[in-house]
């Protein structure tokens, strides 16, 4: 934690606030045990789900379930234990439309996402 006032057992504390931006938090301490990350990793609030994405000591299997979800997708993206063929997928995705300019008026979608299921 970058704050010496913060510390474990506050922010053990705040992992059952009623407030979803005081769970956030939670995640910011290292001494914060994984059973608690990965409790508030399936939290009912996409916020703190966030939060929580981006944490090393989420599984890589939890990780690729936060990345198939478009509302987490650039959290998990963001984890180091996402798998590197994954990352590989999101470069190699990157170079394809940087070398293409889309059709007026099309939209373009970043992440991962299904064309099946896309807003367009």
């Amino acid at each position: 934690m970058s704050h010496p006032s913060l510390e474990r057992e506050r922010l053990d504390h705040l992992a059952a606030s009623p407030d979803p931006r005081l769970r956030g938090l939670t995640y910011r301490d290292p001494s914060v045990p994984a059973e608690v990350i990965e409790r508030l990793n399936h939290d009912r609030e996409t916020f703190v789900r966030g939060f929580v994405a981006v944490d090393a000591r989420l599984s890589p299997r939890r990780v690729l379930e936060l990345f198939a979800d478009p509302d987490l997708c650039g959290q998990a993206a963001a984890n180091p234990h996402l798998p590197v063929d994954v990352m590989r997928r999101i470069i190699d995705d990157g170079r394809e439309l940087a070398n293409e300019r889309p059709p007026e008026g099309m939209a373009v979608f970043l992440g991962n996402w299904d064309p099946e299921k896309s807003p367009a």
